[in-house]
């Protein structure tokens, strides 16, 4: 009994070493597979980063003339040709907007700040802006050069500025002013100066929805 005792006490132990050396060997390993990575941590890895950040936020029909086309919730669409419509009203094969003015609609958005309350319409009104003004004028910003938006288009220069504005927040959880969706390079100000035309998103939709 106790030789038998110490043969399986032996074999525990051997077991244990067996998996510890494992442990090490693939430590090892894995190390050693990262040093690569470190050495390429450059404009090269930030890029493709920065360029998976843009194409989270563009959505891209399959259709053969389907539109590229932004939305964070369940109410409006906002597509690269410059309308904006509510979810229902979106064409589920193409992706796009009904083709039927106004286009580039600036509901709720600050002209001064060129900040907004939706999303969406930040998109739409920075694409009009663009139409003004060269898009280098976008992607020069000081606050986008985080990301490599040279290759980028417009539409997706335009979601990315709309949705990240790290001077939109007071605190880590509050924002400076309900229009903290900004196409320029300038924080929202807490003040809230008058809207642009078709103010906001419930006159928006109520307009849309009787088409």
């Amino acid at each position: 009994m106790a030789g038998m005792f110490l043969r399986r006490k032996q074999q525990k132990k051997s077991t244990i070493a067996v998996g510890i050396a494992l442990v090490l060997i693939v430590t090892t390993i894995t190390g050693l597979l990262q040093v690569p990575l470190l050495k390429h941590t450059s404009k090269e890895f930030v890029s493709e980063q920065s360029w998976q950040h843009a194409s989270r936020l563009v959505r891209r029909s399959t259709a053969e003339r389907g539109c590229k086309y932004v939305t964070s919730g369940p109410w409006l669409v906002a597509d690269d040709q410059g309308y904006t419509c509510s979810t229902k009203n979106q064409d589920p094969a193409t992706g796009c907007c009904p083709a039927e003015p106004p286009r580039y609609i600036c509901a709720g958005c600050q002209r001064a700040s060129h900040c907004c309350k939706h999303f969406e319409f930040c998109v739409s009104c920075c694409l009009s802006v663009s139409k003004e003004s060269p898009s280098a004028r976008l992607r020069n910003m000081e606050r986008l050069k985080i990301y490599d938006l040279a290759s980028s288009g417009t539409f997706e220069v335009c979601a990315v500025a709309c949705k990240s504005h790290s001077g939109s927040l007071l605190h880590e959880n509050a924002y400076r002013s309900p229009y903290h969706h900004c196409y320029g390079e300038e924080p929202p100000t807490t003040l809230e100066p008058q809207d642009g035309p078709t103010s906001g998103l419930f006159s928006f939709l109520t307009i849309n929805s009787s088409n």
